[in-house]
């Protein structure tokens, strides 16, 4: 046989193997990553295409409201909550009864309720560094980040800057000095001018009544203002009222029924029965990317793992997190630690790599627990998991568990389990069953 030939029969197949080796980023279609319930209502629609880092979705949605770009399958869900809260708001303003009360109050105007903001809110931003950060090796950017919060805090929604004593505000908590309020300087003004009525009409309609959507918290202000009485009815139940709220013991009552500094000085009480140190717990609560509720949730969820050894160390690592998404996708993490600490095993320790934490159960088994939606086995990923996969490595665990929120490309799930991880088709169908009821896909 001619030595060519023979030489590429035996290369052949390692060629076809390294192209098949690694995968490109690539667009995926809407109907294959939500259901098709939520993707067009009358009043916005989800584009058909959507966009990738290499692990979370990218939607586009257009509506009535104004156009955003929302990273993250549960950043979609809160955001299509806050279409349906302006929604409803907007049908309200144009009762009978609300215009007649909106004439008689101070305000006397209601037209600039739903004046669509020139920036709505927007979180294409995404994660800085894509699968880089995901298995970043270092915990480098806690000081930048808490830094840079003290200086952009209230840029986001400047327009609810003030006190809004009409209608319950906190106007003299600014001003009463105690230490809870002073851990964060400046970096929380603005939440100072959600009042009692904007969170009670938050709680009517299920939505954060610290968002940051501009629009929508110009309607719960305004509306706030006409409705003293709390008269005006809603025609939907909140539900899901926040997600995550009814898998894990989170403190929804007090993120509605107390104010800013009331819910600050509970979680700063909380976070020194948990050891943190008054250092952690300032750059902790000045970290702007993570709102008041999702710094409420993130604290309950951490005191859930009760007997779980170094737990402190997830309230550090949030530190890190330099953006809103990244903030929502670290505490999913979180979330879903504690439902596995739940439904599944107990877990022994909290560990990380870098800036990703994981878990050794009782069972010595090392736990990674994702909420991607989508994961690409790219180079890049290939990489930074390998790198991590050595680390742990060192652990000496019995096995190597990685359990996703989402789905995985079939080169995701081959070439980690080429690395020695188990992915267990089971155990993931039972996190996706979590996954739709966390994100409030079904009932």
């Amino acid at each position: 046989m001619n030595k060519y030939i023979l030489f590429l029969i035996l290369i052949l197949p390692i060629n076809l193997y390294a192209a098949e080796k690694y995968e490109k980023i690539h667009d995926l279609k809407v109907n294959t990553q939500v259901p098709a319930k939520i993707i067009k209502t009358e009043y916005y629609q989800i584009d058909t295409v959507v966009k990738s880092n290499g692990f979370l979705n990218i939607y586009s949605i257009k509506s009535e409201f104004g156009d955003y770009q929302v990273t993250g399958n549960l950043s979609l869900l809160i955001v299509i909550r806050e279409l349906y809260a302006l929604n409803e708001l907007q049908h309200l303003s144009k009762s009978k009864v609300f215009i007649e009360a909106a004439a008689n109050s101070a305000t006397g105007s209601i037209e600039s309720m739903f004046h669509v903001a020139t920036n709505p809110v927007q979180t294409v931003k995404g994660i800085p560094g894509g699968v880089s950060r995901l298995f970043n090796r270092t915990k480098d950017t806690a000081g930048a980040v808490y830094e840079g919060s003290k200086n952009v805090a209230g840029e986001a929604v400047g327009t609810v800057t003030g006190n809004e004593d009409d209608t319950g505000g906190d106007k003299d908590d600014k001003d009463l000095g105690d230490a809870a309020v002073e851990t964060t300087g400046k970096a929380a003004d603005w939440y100072f001018g959600v009042s009692a009525g904007q969170r009670k009409w938050a709680k009517k309609l299920g939505v954060d009544p610290y968002t940051k959507n501009e629009l929508l918290q110009n309607a719960l202000r305004e509306v706030a203002k006409i409705d003293r009485a709390g008269s005006f009815a809603v025609r939907f139940a909140p539900i899901p009222r926040i997600p995550g709220s009814k898998y894990v013991n989170l403190a929804n009552d007090a993120i509605w029924n107390l104010s800013y500094k009331e819910l600050l000085e509970q979680n700063v009480e909380k976070l020194t029965e948990l050891g943190i140190s008054e250092a952690s717990i300032e750059k902790f609560l000045a970290n702007q990317s993570f709102s008041p509720s999702m710094q409420t949730y993130l604290i309950e969820a951490v005191l859930q793992l009760e007997d779980v050894k170094n737990r402190n160390i997830l309230i550090e690592l949030a530190s890190t997190k330099d953006t809103e998404d990244f903030a929502r996708f670290y505490l999913e993490t979180v979330i879903l630690m504690t439902w596995f600490d739940g439904q599944k095993e107990k877990l022994a320790e909290i560990k990380s790599f870098g800036e990703t934490p994981y878990s050794i159960d009782i069972k010595n088994r090392l736990i990674l627990l994702l909420p991607v939606d989508y994961l690409f086995w790219t180079e890049k990923l290939a990489g930074k998991a390998s790198e991590m996969t050595s680390d742990v490595l060192k652990e000496e665990a019995s096995e190597m568990d990685a359990l996703f929120l989402g789905d995985l490309s079939p080169l995701s799930e081959s070439g980690l389990k080429n690395m020695g991880w188990v992915v267990e088709d089971e155990l993931n169908e039972r996190t996706k069953q979590f996954r739709d009821k966390y994100l409030g896909v079904v009932e």
